[in-house]
């Protein structure tokens, strides 16, 4: 009887966000709601 396993290796390492990144991310945030609004604002309409 044979049994394979596989074995994984997983390493994790901290990210370091640059400021650039930050604003970024704040600004895709930001276009996403306001995409929701309208969305929202025409199926209210309806």
């Amino acid at each position: 009887m044979t049994f394979t396993f596989l074995f994984f290796t997983i390493t994790i390492q901290k990210r370091h966000v640059s400021d650039e990144d930050i604003e970024r991310n704040a600004q895709v945030q930001k276009l996403g709601e306001e995409m929701l609004d309208r969305q929202c604002s025409v199926y209210r309409s309806l």
